[in-house]
Parts: structure tokens; C-alpha cells; sequence
């Protein structure tokens, strides 16, 4: 069976998925990956047919509308406003370009970006698929939709309220995707919507992330399965900086100080408050630059900084992990088995900022635009020196270490693959 997956976004976006096409790999079937050049590096050398779409999720984030999308990032309907109007020029030719990239593909695996354009485009293409999402994103009264704000169980309504927000994402997506995919489908030569299929009650819905951390709701459809993380291990094929080596090995267990894609418009500043925090925390810190959130020219004395290292090489070696919450650095921060600072920008960010706190596994969130050196360091101080957030940490890491998330939803997946008549 030949089975094609995508991936985009950011890198947290993207690596769950590329160990996903190694799961199916490794399940004795043929893979071809459709990822951005961004990624080329993480499936150099895989033994899949790898295929690269014309599009630069980076040079699109450090784009004038793609900082006005993360800008807009606490508005939900804002926010995904700008996304349509950043991605809107590339729509069209990606759908067109799909049909070559899925040619003779028997079966496809719809990513979280996929849900944007709805399943119109997928089923247009006459390809079995199921959905593989990084957040949960089925509709329970148990909690709010990711992207919106909690309400406190105790108050009447809240269980409404939760169901509510799912059916209002849902507007939201489809009135702001929805004219831009139908244009994109009429554009390439499909004359009408197309509708949704009683198959969708059937077609799996996996979860990215371990049932410890979101536990499923009783509630969910189904076919919805919280698998476990789906890791991508880099590190045994990565040969870390002598610079960086020396560093760690120089003193105590120093802490590690990312944002990921998150950038803004002044990294020299961000980078001080940064410096600053460590120096009030007594901490030494590793800063990752990522997609231009922290500058080197701020760099502190008790400091080294890069650009990125493989999470599971250098988390299981800090004393604490400072990040801004995407899903897939909070997994990897997770399976270390190390304390969390969580400092949120938008979106799911927040969601997953609470269920570290509630996890026991963190201090309280300092969201991004409250942040100060003060509250960072209180905060770094208070994860490194906690006793019982470390051994929480230390705890829960063992557990998701110990799950085969990839393994999970492989079998699922291809059990419906195999089951479902075309």
C-alpha cells in the first residue's frame, strides 16, 4: 500500500508527521512524504519517496503578514483571517499540485493544516484518508476548544459553553477557508462543492499527544484516539558542538530557552530580558534562536546560544525547559522528563500552558506579552528548585517514554486502510 503524508507549519508542525511516515515505513509499506523545502534536512537520506511543494513556511512567518498573523494571534477569527489572507496566493496552486504529488497513492494521511481546507479537497481526490491532529480538536463539554479561553467547570453552563466553542471554530474556519478552498477546487477544474461522506463517521481521528496528558473525554466519538506523541528521534544521527558540549559539561545543568517559529520585532530586546531573567534566577541558559525570537547580539555571559539542537538530545540534559507551548515542543519537553516554564504566545499554546501547570509538571504560564525578567526568573527559579514539580516531571516522562505513539496510530490507520472498499 502506497501511503502519503504532508507536512508544514512550523517544525513542532511537521516532525510528528515525518515519524509517522517512518511508522508506516517500518510497517512494511510504501511511503511518499509531500513536505516544504524548510524540512528537507529532517528526510534527507529516508528510505520514502520524499516530494517538496513550492512553498517557504519560514520566509512566509518572517513575512510582513505572517508577523501580523502571529500578532493577531489571541483573536481566534483574527487570526485565521490573516492565515487565509497569507496563504490565500498558494491555495490553488497547491491543490493543483496535489494531484501530482498523490497520483497513485492508495491511501492519505490529512494533517492539522489540512483541516483548514476541509476534506472537500481530499475527497476530490478519491483517496481513502483519515485525520491525524496534534491538538484535540473533537467537540466534548469536558473542555473548551484549544483555541479559546477556559471557563470554570463549577459555573452553570460551562459544560454548554464548551461544546459551543467547537461549533463556533468550525463557523469560523469554514466561512473564512471556505471561500478561498471552493474558489481553489473551481480553479483546478472542479465545478461543484463537494459533500461530506457517511465515511467520515468511520474514518479515524488520531491524536498526536499521550491520553496522560489530555485524558479522552467520555463523550468523544468513537474514532477519535488520543495514540501518544509521535516522536521523530534525531539524535543519534546528530553530532552535537564541541562549543555546545563544553557548556553543558562546564557546571550544573543549565536551562534550556526557545519560542520555536514564534518571532518578533525586536529579538535584541527579547534576548536582554532573557539574559536578564537568568542572571536574577542564579541560572545558566542554552538560547535557541529559532525562527528569529532571540538575537546573539544580547547574548549573556552565562549563556551559549544556537539556532536549534534535536529535543532529545538536549532536554533530558537541562534542568528546565522554557518554551512557548506548541504541541510538539511540549511533548518533547514532557518525555525528558524535565520541569516546563511555559510562556504562551496564542492559539493552543495557551491550552497546552494550563495542562503543564495542571500536570504538576510547571510553574504558573507568564504569557508572552506580560513577560518580564522578573516573573521569567521567578519563574525559572521556581521549576528548577521545586521539588515536587521535578519529581512530577521525572514521573510522567517515564510513562510517555514507555508508549509507542507512532505504533498506535499506524495500526489504526492501516486497519481502516485495508477495511474500507473504495
Amino acid at each position: 500500500m502506497l501511503i502519503t503524508l504532508t507536512s508544514g507549519g512550523s517544525r513542532g508542525d511537521s516532525q510528528p508527521y515525518i515519524a509517522l511516515a517512518h511508522g508506516f515505513k517500518a510497517a512494511g509499506h510504501r511511503v511518499r512524504m509531500v513536505t516544504t523545502p524548510d524540512y528537507a534536512p529532517l528526510v534527507e537520506g529516508a528510505d520514502f519517496d520524499c516530494r517538496f511543494v513550492n512553498l517557504n513556511i519560514r520566509s512566509l512567518i518572517e513575512s510582513e503578514r505572517g508577523r501580523a498573523m502571529l500578532a493577531a494571534g489571541g483573536n481566534p477569527f483574527m487570526f485565521l483571517r490573516r492565515m487565509r489572507q497569507l496563504l490565500e496566493p498558494f491555495v490553488e496552486p497547491m491543490i493543483v499540485e496535489a494531484k501530482k504529488n498523490f497520483a497513485g497513492s492508495d491511501a492519505f494521511v490529512m494533517p492539522s493544516s489540512g483541516a483548514m481546507f476541509g476534506s472537500a479537497a481530499f475527497e476530490w481526490l478519491n483517496i481513502p484518508f483519515c485525520t491525524a491532529l496534534m491538538q484535540p480538536l473533537a467537540a466534548t463539554s469536558k473542555f473548551a476548544h484549544p483555541f479559546f479561553p477556559p471557563l470554570d467547570p463549577r459555573i452553570p453552563g460551562a459544560a454548554l459553553y464548551n461544546r459551543f466553542t467547537y461549533a463556533i471554530a468550525d463557523f469560523g474556519v469554514a466561512a473564512v477557508a471556505g471561500p478561498v478552498v471552493r474558489r481553489a477546487l473551481r480553479g483546478a477544474g472542479v465545478g461543484k462543492d463537494l459533500h461530506r461522506s457517511s465515511e467520515s463517521i468511520k474514518r479515524p481521528l488520531l491524536f498526536g499527544y499521550s491520553p496522560l496528558v489530555v485524558k479522552p473525554p467520555t463523550d468523544w466519538p468513537p474514532n477519535a484516539t488520543a495514540t501518544g506523541y509521535w516522536f521523530l528521534d534525531l539524535a543519534s544521527a546528530w553530532t552535537p558542538p564541541a562549543g555546545l558540549v563544553d557548556f553543558v559539561n562546564a557546571g550544573p545543568p543549565p536551562v534550556s530557552i526557545g519560542f520555536g517559529s514564534m518571532n518578533n520585532s525586536d529579538p535584541a530586546a527579547a534576548t536582554k530580558l532573557v539574559a536578564d531573567a537568568l542572571r536574577l534566577a542564579g541560572q545558566r541558559g542554552i538560547l535557541l534562536s529559532g525562527w528569529g525570537g532571540l538575537a546573539t547580539a544580547a547574548l549573556p555571559d552565562n549563556g551559549y546560544m544556537m539556532e536549534s539542537a534535536p529535543h532529545d538530545w538536549l532536554f533530558p540534559r537541562m534542568a528546565a525547559v522554557v518554551h512557548h507551548c506548541g504541541a510538539g515542543t511540549t511533548g518533547a519537553g514532557l518525555r525528558a522528563g524535565v520541569p516546563a516554564v511555559p510562556v504562551p504566545f496564542f492559539a493552543d499554546q495557551l491550552f497546552w500552558a494550563r495542562r503543564l501547570h495542571e500536570l504538576g509538571v510547571a510553574p504558573r504560564p507568564v504569557p508572552w506579552k506580560k513577560l518580564t525578567a522578573e516573573n521569567l526568573a521567578q519563574a525559572i527559579h521556581e521549576a528548577v528548585t521545586n521539588k515536587e514539580i521535578k519529581i512530577r516531571s521525572e514521573e510522567l516522562g517515564k510513562k510517555i517514554r514507555a508508549e509507542d505513539g507512532v505504533g498506535v496510530a499506524v495500526e489504526i490507520a492501516e486497519n481502516y486502510f485495508c477495511t474500507i472498499k473504495r
